[in-house]
C-alpha cells in the first residue's frame, strides 16, 4: 500500500468518527478528531 493510500485511509477514517461526533452533538470532539488527524 502507498503512502498516499495510508493517509487517504486515516483521513477518511478521522472524517467518519467526526461526522458521528457531529451526529451525536458532540462539536468539540469532533473538532479534535479533525485536529488530530491534521497533526498526525
Amino acid at each position: 500500500m502507498s503512502q498516499y493510500e495510508v493517509m487517504y485511509y486515516y483521513l477518511f477514517n478521522a472524517v467518519t468518527d467526526a461526522l458521528r461526533e457531529i451526529e451525536a452533538e458532540h462539536v468539540m470532539e469532533a473538532k479534535l478528531v479533525l485536529i488530530a488527524a491534521q497533526q498526525h
